[in-house]
């Protein structure tokens, strides 16, 4: 996968998605977080390459759906709107 600034997401929305996949029982996936955030960091950046398959990415944007839904808050609209715009994804 060629790294580029559209399949990569920042730290910090890669470390709430992580808090949120946690707290909603999907530590498969959370963990995969924590891998990228171990492994896959571009250089001399807070940028980290993003290397899900689409199935794993409609999970993550599921529970942000149900997240930006259900409370209403901007930073979650926020962190769909970047996982929404994969390359991969779309």
């Amino acid at each position: 996968m060629q790294v580029n600034k559209e399949n990569t997401l920042d730290f910090a929305t890669l470390k709430e998605t992580k808090k949120q996949l946690e707290l909603n029982d999907l530590s498969d996936l959370a963990s995969e977080i924590e891998r990228i955030l171990l492994k896959n960091r571009v250089k001399n950046t807070e940028y980290f390459l993003i290397d899900f398959c689409p199935p794993q990415i409609e999970i993550i944007l599921s529970m942000l759906g149900y997240l930006k839904k259900e409370n209403k808050n901007q930073d979650y609209i926020k962190i769909f709107d970047k996982w929404n715009s994969l390359p991969d994804y779309r």
